[in-house]
């Protein structure tokens, strides 16, 4: 039998968030490119967009 093993991993997000308006998920973007300073070159491979019902997320994993 395959010997598996469980971790949990816990990890912390900067956010921002934005109700429900498309229109302005740019300015989101801009916000997070900002934010990120160095990091805005990749931010794409580093950020998430989430969209739910109330609001869009824009997130990445704290440092």
């Amino acid at each position: 039998m395959t010997r598996v093993s469980h971790r949990e991993v816990t990890k912390a997000w900067t956010e921002y968030t934005l109700p429900c308006v498309w229109g302005d998920l740019t300015d989101l973007v801009a916000l997070a490119r900002q934010a990120l300073g160095e990091d805005a070159a990749r931010w794409d491979s580093v950020a998430e967009v989430i969209a739910t019902d109330e609001e869009l997320i824009v997130r990445w994993e704290s440092r």
